[in-house]
């Protein structure tokens, strides 16, 4: 094994007139903490990780990322896309993207929609050439899409702009049966049937064969692009609550000034009132400084020189370019 995994497997006695009772039993290859046995409930790829693969002269990193959707709620997809991305910011280039999707999904669910939608947010379009389906559990549908077929071409088909199509060099059908079998059987659980795992043994590999081969001829994908558009899109988040307060104190200045020039409008008021009127109370906003420093760049071409607002004609530095968060 490369990637630890558990499951569970069932006995049945079959035999008429038997009313035994199913005995389950748990298999286990490998052991990771990063790693939880799906066949519960929970979601099993806790962490992103990589695995290296080394075939012939030529080593594959496969990295292996949490599933968009993940079971315990919308908080831990935010989490599990960080984590993919903190690993993705290690390596300059990205052969390939393998989406892996079940091959009975017959309808567009809720579900099924934020899945696709959550992970295309968070690539680069240009990554679109290196992004293929995976299909998984395939041995019930012939090795072939089944009933998710339909509900995801017609989902590609709503998005043409995103350049995702389903073609024999994007579709891709595995089964993990075999693998499953031969792990039952080092842990001496021996299950029936064992032509049928071969072929699937067989099938699979060719498909992953073809996969690589497929990647291999597809120019990389520049992950920092991928990198740079999701840290826009976090610095755009974050600048909310603080374009919010600025906005809100533009209005209240807005509204102070209006105010003011009501009264000084009055005919009533003499020379001398009007002077001690003059002087006019507005709000701002005190900056704070950060709890931890910052490496900004100096150079004439990085900085802006602005008044500091306080009317004593103090100008202050603004350090616009950040080297490092």
């Amino acid at each position: 094994w490369v990637i630890p995994c558990s499951f569970s497997t069932q006995i049945m006695d079959r035999t008429p007139g038997a009313n035994g009772d199913i005995v389950e039993t748990e298999v286990m290859v490998g052991s990771r903490p990063d790693e939880h046995d799906g066949s519960k409930g929970e979601s099993a790829t806790q962490q992103t990780t990589v695995y290296p693969v080394t075939i012939g002269t030529s080593t594959i990193r496969l990295i292996d990322t949490p599933g968009i959707g993940d079971t315990r709620g919308i908080a831990y997809d935010r989490k599990n896309m960080a984590d993919i991305l903190q690993t993705l910011s290690s390596y300059d280039e990205l052969h390939g993207i393998l989406i892996l999707l079940k091959s009975n999904s017959a309808r567009l669910t809720i579900g099924f929609i934020y899945c696709l939608k959550e992970l295309l947010k968070h690539l680069h379009r240009s990554a679109a050439r290196n992004m293929v389906f995976g299909f998984t559990n395939t041995r019930i549908s012939n090795y072939t899409p089944g009933d998710t077929y339909g509900p995801l071409k017609q989902l590609l088909s709503q998005h043409p702009d995103v350049g995702l199509t389903l073609t024999s060099h994007t579709t891709y059908c595995f089964d993990s049966e075999s693998f499953r079998f031969l792990a039952a059987f080092k842990n001496n659980v021996f299950m029936d049937n064992e032509e049928e795992f071969r072929r699937s043994w067989k099938h699979s590999r060719d498909e992953a064969l073809r996969l690589v081969k497929f990647f291999n001829s597809q120019p990389a994908h520049a992950v920092n692009s991928t990198i740079s558009l999701n840290g826009a899109r976090e610095l755009i988040s974050e600048l909310t609550k603080p374009m919010a307060e600025i906005s809100q104190l533009i209005r209240t200045n807005i509204a102070l000034c209006e105010d003011r020039m009501k009264e000084l409008s009055s005919t009533r008021l003499t020379g001398d009132k009007l002077r001690k009127r003059l002087q006019l109370s507005k709000v701002q906003l005190h900056p704070e400084t950060l709890a931890k420093p910052r490496t900004v760049c100096t150079d004439a071409a990085c900085v802006e020189y602005k008044d500091d607002g306080n009317g004593d004609g103090k100008v202050v530095t603004v350090y616009k370019t950040h080297c490092h968060p």
